[in-house]
């Protein structure tokens, strides 16, 4: 079936397939050239007085004449219909289970920096994080700000957790972290080291500034 063709070549190339097919040709009209048209039957070569040609004034002229086969079109179409939803279905669920892999890579893989940064006395950064951020904060900074980086240590440490034991001692170092957390700006780094000693890398203008905030 052709709805409304236009070019004579290609109207004559299929008649000629529906000949060696033994397949009824329906035209719908209006038609884009004649049927006596010499581009036509030069593609149809000499088949074509052979076609089972049947012309339709319109689309409601050919469902007229035509019930029987309305079942079997859509039938057809349905086909076609289901067969791209399926498709597209399939193609959903591939995209959905390789982004829902590469969501779960990426959280897993901030847990296991999270888990790797993570100092297991205070709960919040240790020192191979302040080593690695801090590289990359001076890089980034150079130029824009100065830096100080602080050995902050508790002397007593030791006689504190002999007199009041090691886990009130744990108990200090963790109150004692969350104190210069809340001290530090945004740009600045600090972290449990070890042995009761905190790193920071402070921002300054002049020492004097510096030495005053220590």
């Amino acid at each position: 079936m052709l709805f409304e063709p236009e070019i004579p070549q290609n109207t004559g190339s299929i008649g000629r397939m529906c000949v060696s097919t033994d397949t009824r040709l329906h035209l719908i009209k209006p038609l884009g050239f004649e049927l006596t048209d010499k581009y036509l039957k030069r593609a149809g070569m000499d088949y074509w007085q052979y076609i089972d040609l049947h012309i339709y004034e319109n689309w409601e002229d050919f469902l007229a004449k035509n019930p029987q086969d309305i079942k079997l079109y859509l039938y057809d179409f349905f086909m076609l219909v289901a067969s791209t939803a399926l498709f597209a279905v399939m193609i959903a669920i591939f995209i959905l289970y390789y982004l829902i892999s590469f969501i779960s890579v990426i959280v897993s893989m901030r847990k296991t920096t999270k888990v790797i940064y993570m100092d297991m006395t205070t709960g919040g950064n240790n020192w191979l994080y302040f080593v690695k951020k801090g590289n990359r904060l001076l890089k980034k900074k150079a130029g824009t700000n100065n830096y100080a980086v602080i050995h902050f240590k508790m002397r007593k440490y030791r006689s504190f957790c002999t007199c009041f034991g090691v886990k009130e001692g744990e108990v200090l170092i963790e109150k004692m972290y969350h104190v210069l957390k809340k001290a530090i700006k945004r740009n600045e780094l600090m972290a449990y080291k070890e042995n009761a000693a905190f790193g920071l890398a402070l921002t300054y203008a002049n020492e004097q500034e510096l030495c005053k905030r220590i």
